[in-house]
């Protein structure tokens, strides 16, 4: 596809993570009538899966981060999409749940409804459940409302598969959610746990700081943990 010239700056700027700061978006001065060709850029699937050494493979991703920064809810419901569009790609997997965290309240009815879809595949619901944890990161007042609708959704562990719950406990355990032990303590007591993704119990009750003892192996621990204290202190 051929995109406008305000567009192609963000065929430019090559990784988000080198940016210096957003305020490059203010200086490109998009607008609201930029929203249907931002959403293009966001969902080609030819640039996403392109090499992530060329500058072009990111634009999609400034897209997102444009979108998200003016609040265009519209474009929503088809960055969801990419979610099964694209199972297993890095940006999708690692970049949008930050996108939907800026989003918001509003995001969650749509996330919501896309995890509690079992017709989706693993990968594409633990994509979006990750996107509803890192909302409720961002966002204190909506904390509880992300805790309890991932502790709804482990409760259901076996009809779950295994991999599935190992991912809902993982991102309770970044949420530190001590509430919900009691139901991921019998997920694993069931043997309906992927341990691979979290380890045993005893790895989450000391994630958890449930306790003072230190298993003998730890899977993802501590740095996700105190990212999760820097967001509380920032927010």
């Amino acid at each position: 596809m051929e995109y406008s010239e305000k567009i192609k700056q963000l065929f430019q700027l090559g990784n988000v993570d080198e940016l210096n700061s957003t305020h490059v978006y203010d200086e490109i001065g998009f607008e609201t009538s930029d929203i249907p060709e931002l959403i293009q850029l966001g969902t080609d699937t030819s640039l996403l899966n392109s090499s992530p050494n060329e500058k072009k493979n990111w634009a999609p991703v400034h897209a997102w981060h444009v979108l998200a920064k003016m609040k265009a809810t519209e474009a929503m419901g088809k960055l969801v999409e990419l979610f099964h569009r694209l199972e297993d790609n890095h940006h999708v997997d690692e970049e949008l749940p930050e996108i939907f965290a800026q989003f918001g309240t509003p995001a969650l009815p749509l996330l919501e409804k896309y995890v509690k879809n079992a017709d989706h595949g693993t990968g594409a619901r633990a994509t979006a459940a990750a996107c509803i944890k890192e909302i409720g990161k961002w966002h204190t007042e909506l904390r509880k409302r992300c805790v309890d609708f991932l502790t709804a959704q482990i409760k259901k562990f076996e009809g779950n598969d295994a991999e599935f719950n190992g991912f809902l406990i993982w991102y309770l355990t970044d949420l530190q959610a001590k509430e919900s032990f009691s139901v991921i303590k019998e997920a694993f007591k069931r043997n309906c746990v992927d341990k691979t993704l979290v380890g045993d119990v005893s790895n989450i009750e000391y994630q958890l700081k449930l306790t003072d003892k230190v298993p003998q192996v730890q899977i993802f621990a501590e740095e996700s943990l105190e990212d999760n204290d820097t967001d509380e202190k920032n927010l």
